[in-house]
């Protein structure tokens, strides 16, 4: 999950793994395992997600926030662009990388 959570790989945890002596898993099993975690952390996030929003919009009708009938919220946003990223591809391409936080619940979407 280490791996998973800075953006590594299979290489990065055969170096890792490497360095503490610890055997290495094969490349097949790394690739089950992770998208076993990546989809049980997509679930559980999905649903953090959905109980954050739930209580963001509870607290926005308690407090009589509204925007066109609608219950409105704050949020704070942060992003970044990060041009020009290329890993081991011919070609580059754009990315970057966004946040966004309900105001009352500190969640972060």
């Amino acid at each position: 999950m280490g791996q998973m959570s800075t953006g590594g790989g299979f290489s990065n945890l055969d170096q890792s793994l490497s360095i503490i002596g610890v055997p290495p898993l094969s490349k097949p099993i790394f690739i089950d395992i992770k998208r076993c975690l990546g989809h049980s952390f997509e679930q559980y996030l999905d649903q953090l997600m959905l109980e954050a929003g739930r209580e963001e919009k509870q607290i926005a009708i308690d407090n009589n926030q509204y925007h066109q009938g609608i219950p409105a919220i704050t949020v704070i946003v942060d992003a970044a662009r990060l041009e020009q990223k290329s890993h081991k591809h011919s070609y580059n391409a754009n990315s970057g990388i966004g946040v966004i936080f309900g105001a009352v619940t500190k969640f972060c979407w």
